[in-house]
């Protein structure tokens, strides 16, 4: 049930995201899978080779092969909506453990970003660990934990893309 409720969190953030921002075509809805292929190998239980950057590079470099073959239009929009899905996904999984550069390394790597009461003051807590998969537990108390900051940076990231298409309209 844990692994269909996150599926649906990975699908409804960046769709949201997206149409938030005005971007309502096509490929919004075609390319969606990729919002959670990257947790495909929670099914096999071989979770740490698919949260690689590697493996999202290669999707997207495939992506980019077929439509450019089949000359495709709008190849730049397919390409810029399937990143931002996979960098969704990456995001919204900051607090995990991923196996960022496999398999060039079998470290999964955790990056803590958190914003912590301690004696009522606020403190921003930030690190990067590697760890074996399975062996960190959530920490409770947080009041802004990895996953917001997630949606915080994929948030800015739709933001600065509008502010340079408009830019770009302009001209």
């Amino acid at each position: 049930m844990g692994v269909f409720l996150d599926w649906i969190f990975h699908i409804l953030v960046p769709f949201c995201l997206l149409a938030l921002f005005g971007i309502r075509n096509k490929w919004v809805f075609l390319l969606l899978p990729l919002a959670v292929i990257l947790d495909i190998g929670t099914v096999f239980d071989f979770r740490r080779g698919f949260h690689s950057v590697f493996v999202a590079l290669a999707i997207l470099a495939i992506i980019f092969i077929v439509y450019k073959l089949k000359k495709v239009s709008e190849t730049k929009t397919i390409l810029g909506i399937s990143a931002f899905y996979l960098a969704s996904h990456f995001l919204l999984d900051i607090g995990g453990p991923m196996a960022l550069f496999w398999p060039f390394s079998s470290e999964a790597y955790t990056l803590i970003i958190q914003i912590v009461l301690k004696n009522l003051v606020p403190q921003f807590i930030f690190a990067v660990n590697a760890v074996p998969i399975g062996s960190l537990e959530q920490k409770a108390g947080a009041l802004i934990g990895e996953a917001g900051f997630g949606l915080l940076f994929s948030f800015l990231i739709m933001l600065a893309a509008q502010f340079f298409a408009k830019k770009k309209q302009n001209r």
